[in-house]
């Protein structure tokens, strides 16, 4: 019945992203409860509908909020789930809903650290799912720096041109000079 109505918020967020922007942190605790059940289905269902309430910035921020008594702030229990459950079909939502989540710029860094190393361990798995799972969740990342490097790129490239030759207001080397007045040219001395 959980999992039911998991399922059907979970396709209500996929066709109006705005609608997890807000949701109290009763259907976000149930969703984190759901992580922790013994179902294996009902884990996949709560890592599908994390992945869907987090499309959006606002939707990210209510799946990583901090829950007084359940979390902290931040993805540790989907890494948790993700490095603890050896269920192929769990790891791949899980993987999935990272993904999603790292999409976000602030997000990618902490996605990387926290469950890059269990990324690359299922790559190395003799199971197609596991291989393919962990293949996407590091091509979103790749694809996430190599936008910073563009972003990065593209912002030192406007730079560059906007500085006139020779360095700008301050000169090639260094901070401005104050300019000396001229002096007047010495007069020769008296005969």
């Amino acid at each position: 019945e959980r999992e039911a109505a998991a399922a059907g918020f979970e396709a209500l967020c996929q066709q109006v992203p705005d609608l997890a922007d807000n949701l109290s942190n009763a259907v976000v605790e149930r969703l984190y409860e759901m992580l922790h059940s013994d179902s294996l289905f009902g884990i996949e269902q709560a890592a599908r509908c994390f992945a869907a309430m987090s499309v959006t910035e606002q939707g990210v921020a209510g799946v990583t909020r901090e829950l007084i008594g359940i979390k902290s702030e931040g993805i540790g229990p989907l890494v948790e789930v993700l490095k603890a459950c050896p269920a192929v079909s769990v790891q791949a939502e899980l993987c999935n809903t990272l993904r999603v989540i790292a999409s976000h710029r602030a997000w990618s860094l902490v996605v990387c650290e926290m469950a890059g190393e269990k990324f690359i361990e299922m790559l190395q798995s003799d199971r197609m799912e596991s291989v393919l799972s962990s293949c996407r969740a590091l091509s979103g990342l790749a694809g996430m720096a190599e936008g910073g490097r563009r972003r990065l790129r593209a912002g030192t490239e406007h730079q560059e041109a906007a500085t006139p030759v020779g360095g700008g207001p301050r000169g090639p080397r260094g901070p401005a000079t104050k300019q000396q007045p001229a002096r007047p040219p010495t007069p020769p001395p008296p005969p």
